[in-house]
């Protein structure tokens, strides 16, 4: 989400190789990382998980780091970067909410469907 973010103000200003980049580092480092946690260590899924998460963290960090050091046609400070305890209450409200009872009902369903279609099966000793 940070990422994307971050391309979208570089997008905005006009500067669409900068993200270009970026998604090219973090290619490498997954690519890097898949090999090593999966080939290397035999983590399987789980090294692909780490080395996927890993490779965002490097993007949105060096997207930081260019975007601090491009001059920008308006001023970003920390202090602009989080969320105020009202707007969190609202999001939480208006999207998260509805986004979890529909991801809940929509997997009750399927599980429920899942079951009548095929139910679990019965091993017999012989």
């Amino acid at each position: 989400m940070a990422y994307n973010l971050i391309g979208c103000i570089f997008r905005g200003i006009g500067d669409s190789r900068t993200p270009l980049f970026t998604v090219a580092v973090a290619c490498v480092f997954n690519i890097a990382g898949d090999l090593i946690l999966c080939a290397g260590f035999k983590m399987g899924t789980s090294g692909a998980a780490f080395a996927t998460v890993f490779a965002q963290i490097i993007s949105v960090i060096v997207s930081f780091g260019v975007i601090r050091k491009k001059e920008l046609p308006f001023e970003m400070h920390k202090t602009d970067i989080g969320v105020h305890g009202r707007t969190l209450r609202k999001m939480v409200g208006r999207f998260l909410l509805p986004l979890v009872l529909e991801c809940f009902s929509c997997h009750f369903s399927m599980e429920m469907c899942w079951r009548e279609f095929f139910p679990p099966m019965q091993w017999s000793e012989s």
